[in-house]
């Protein structure tokens, strides 16, 4: 089934567009909440902000900044929201990413009531929790994290293993890979800095030790990323490369089929 944001964000469907560039399409909504209600859509596709590449979300975010700013000089509200409904549980209705830009006025009867829940958690136990997800997230890729790390002990550990046992090598390898097999999917698809760099971390894993499960989470991967709508990288590079594009893809494929005949490249 079509996306009806995709094909706004393509020209495909008419919509009263305010703003729009390389990255984005802001045009206004049909509800009209307030006088002025706007949505800013990035026109390639992501289904929430949270799978938003990093580029996108910059330009997404440039964009709601004017938007909102020449909303405002166009109908001085009294207030504005920048509102972002992410999943269905949270409002999200289109599953497109996508920011509301609601100019409020008084007495203009929107309502939006948060609960005080402060005594019914242990609020640092919470910021603790999110503090250690943020590092694990900021640091799986394989140009600036686990990813990178753990193909490169892995290959050291493979040099020396003929001549000697080390066990501080193998006590990162094996916390390293605990991480890896604990993460979450990555913003972006590209081997540089995306999920298709822990595929090839499970492909060169598999190399080394003939286990079948590293093959087939390798594969799972690839096939994740072969069979979305959308290529997530980079919106400013063309996306063909191998690092950061679609050239990726078709090299994963590959090293799936003969990965010893294949070399990896990324250590």
């Amino acid at each position: 089934m079509s996306c009806i944001f995709c094909m706004i964000g393509k020209g495909e469907i008419p919509s009263q567009t305010v703003y729009e560039n390389e990255y984005v399409r802001a045009f206004l909504d049909l509800s009209q909440a307030g006088k002025g209600h706007t949505l800013v859509v990035p026109k390639k596709h992501a289904d929430t902000l949270l799978d938003l590449d990093e580029a996108t979300y910059l330009e997404l975010m440039k964009a709601v900044q004017l938007v909102a700013k020449a909303v405002d000089k166009a109908f001085a509200p009294d207030g504005i929201n920048i509102l972002n409904n992410c999943k269905e549980a949270a409002g999200q209705s289109v599953m497109h990413a996508h920011v509301h830009i609601i100019p409020r006025y008084k007495d203009d009867k929107i309502s939006f009531h948060l609960v005080n829940n402060e005594n019914k958690y242990d609020l640092k136990e919470i910021a603790n929790k999110i503090k250690e997800n943020i590092h694990d997230v900021e640091s799986m890729s394989w140009c600036r994290g686990n990813v990178g790390l753990a193909l490169g002990l892995l290959k050291i550990q493979n040099i020396i293993a003929a001549d000697r046992e080390n066990d501080m090598i193998q006590e990162m390898v094996d916390e390293i890979h605990t991480k890896i097999c604990n993460s979450n999917k990555m913003k972006n698809d590209c081997i540089c800095h995306g999920n298709l760099s822990v595929a090839e971390y499970f492909i060169f894993r598999y190399q080394i030790f003939k286990d079948e499960k590293d093959l087939k989470i390798a594969t799972k991967i690839v096939n994740m990323v072969k069979d979305r709508q959308t290529f997530r990288s980079l919106p400013e590079i063309p996306g063909f490369g191998i690092f950061t594009g679609e050239g990726g893809l078709a090299y994963e494929l590959l090293r799936l089929e003969k990965c010893e005949e294949v070399p990896t490249l990324l250590c």
